[in-house]
């Protein structure tokens, strides 16, 4: 069975005034939104006019939200409690809302008490009824006593009404590892609003997180393939919401956002079997309507200094994958450190050197730049990112994620800078940048020689980190000194050892580095990040 999608976003996953958020949800072809009421109040608008908006826009409102500390209040808190609902009710009715959307009680005085919860839900859903609203009840994972989606489920099934339904978190759910296979078992005609986004997997209070750093979907570690198939199987028939509290979101202009958010979807869509999230038309940018949805993905990354270098993403559609290929040009040169040494080819060195290949890529980019470019190949290859250690940057930490498969090594770089994008030029926003492509070799000790011999002078290795990697691997005094003299610098993890050489002179900005892998290692030398981001900073000051 298909799951009928119809996009919907919570206008708290938006910056700017309720106009701004609405227009742009309609913009990216968002059909309903979820209407916070902290953006209605700060609106100005009345809610005659919010509703007019929404006619205007083409779009419906699906949830007015959050009432909360609802079910198991005691006295004198209920009756005050009921007396706040019922104006709520009345906002949500005048707006066209379709529902009242309730949170699990987080206050310490409400009772542990399944029975009194349902019959507060059901008096709540006899009020929404007689005004032709419904109340959907969603369990948030810091609640009181009700902190997952199945005690949600079993207070709804209790209180036994036909305007309560239950409201599904895929942040809620997941971030708590909850068991998604009870989901299955729910009628889907119970269920009244499904949520969805993403977050990476951050040690620190849930409800922190939660509201700060939440993500679109694709761009976490919540595994949102599962709990949507599990959705899915209910027979759901009603609004996909895009909400993701987060403070780099607030802080980006609220039609790119819309239009990543959307994109978000394509990715989500595409990381299902394709008989999954029903045949509704997603509406996309415009960059991504195409036949070729690989290739337009990548029209953001920057090909044309890769090309410079020889390297192609070669692109296998009937797959949906990448391959990240080394052809060098037969004159491509780069410059060379000797005097007499004007440019070095490359052609020919690749092939004294060893080199085999690409061993990774790691680009950089403004945030909206990357997280568009993220959410496209996401769509395009049917594949998610996982998170990396911050790279140590000596202007601020750069956010670091790698694409989730093994058949490339490709990562993406953000600073991590709030609104660092923001005073560029428009075409400097949607550019990316290669930081530091390293090539693979199976002899780093030949390629450091064939390197020095082209003419090309090395990034010197610090004595210290050479006594510390050594001494972390139990490398003998006779094997350092050969890695000492040829500038090798060492990373390790569990399973093997990393020995990287870097080019002291970036080509065109991208530091150039050979490397080889020993054992099973399956890192990317970032504990030598540190060394070349200072030192390619260097360069870039006293060049100004």
């Amino acid at each position: 069975m298909e799951l009928p999608v119809q996009p919907c976003i919570a206008t708290v996953s938006l910056s700017g005034d309720l106009q701004q958020k609405m227009t742009a949800a309609a913009a990216a072809g968002f059909e309903a939104i979820e209407l916070i009421e902290q953006d209605l109040l700060a609106s100005g608008l009345n809610v005659t006019s919010v509703r007019q908006l929404a006619a205007d826009l083409g779009i419906e409102i699906a949830a007015f939200q959050p009432c909360r500390d609802i079910e198991g209040m005691p006295e004198p808190h209920r009756k005050a409690v009921f007396d706040r609902v019922a104006r709520q009710l009345d906002i949500a009715a005048s707006l066209g809302a379709r529902m009242l959307l309730v949170c699990s009680a987080v206050s310490p005085v409400a009772l542990a008490d399944q029975g009194r919860a349902a019959a507060d839900l059901a008096a709540l859903a006899d009020l929404t009824q007689a005004r032709g609203l419904k109340v959907g009840y969603e369990a948030l994972s810091w609640g009181t006593h009700v902190a997952s989606h199945s005690s949600a489920w079993q207070i709804v099934q209790r209180a036994d009404h036909p305007a309560l339904g239950l409201v599904l978190d895929s942040f809620h759910s997941l971030v708590l590892d909850i068991p998604t296979d009870d989901i299955p078992a729910i009628p889907g005609d119970r269920i009244f609003l499904v949520q969805i986004a993403d977050a990476p997997r951050l040690q620190m209070e849930i409800i922190r997180l939660s509201r700060h750093h939440r993500r679109l979907p694709g761009l976490g570690d919540l595994d949102l393939t599962r709990f949507i198939a599990a959705v899915e199987a209910t027979g759901y028939a009603g609004p996909l919401s895009v909400e993701v509290f987060s403070d780099e979101l607030r802080a980006t202009e609220p039609v790119a956002t819309a239009r990543d958010a959307m994109l978000s979807f394509a990715g989500l869509r595409a990381r299902q079997a394709p008989q999954r999230l029903g045949t509704k038309r997603i509406a996309l940018p415009e960059t991504f309507r195409t036949r070729r949805p690989v290739e337009a993905a990548l029209r953001s990354l920057p090909s044309d200094r890769l090309r410079s270098l020889g390297v192609r993403l070669s692109i296998d559609q009937a797959q949906g994958s990448v391959r990240m290929m080394l052809d060098p040009q037969p004159d491509l040169a780069i410059n060379g450190s000797r005097p007499a040494v004007e440019e070095v080819p490359l052609r020919g060195l690749f092939h004294k050197a060893g080199i085999s290949g690409v061993d990774h890529l790691l680009v950089q980019g403004p945030p909206g730049a990357s997280r568009r470019a993220k959410l496209g190949l996401s769509a395009a290859l049917r594949l998610g990112w996982r998170d990396l250690p911050d790279l140590p940057d000596p202007d601020g930490p750069i956010h670091l994620s790698r694409l989730d498969t093994e058949a490339i090594r490709f990562l993406m770089a953000t600073p991590a800078t709030e609104r660092a994008d923001a005073h560029l030029p428009a075409e400097q926003q949607d550019s990316l940048d290669a930081d530091l492509l390293c090539l693979a070799t199976a002899d780093i000790l030949a390629a450091s020689e064939a390197l020095v011999d082209a003419g090309h002078k090395l990034l010197p290795v610090p004595q210290a980190h050479l006594d510390v990697s050594g001494a972390q691997l139990g490398l003998s005094d006779l094997l350092m000194a050969k890695l000492a003299a040829a500038e090798v610098f060492l990373d390790a993890d569990d399973n093997g050892w990393f020995q990287q050489v870097f080019l002291a002179r970036p080509f065109d900005g991208t530091v150039i580095s050979v490397a080889q892998r020993c054992g099973s290692y399956a890192g990317y030398g970032l504990g030598n990040a540190a060394i070349w981001l200072s030192h390619r900073r260097r360069l870039d000051q006293n060049r100004r």
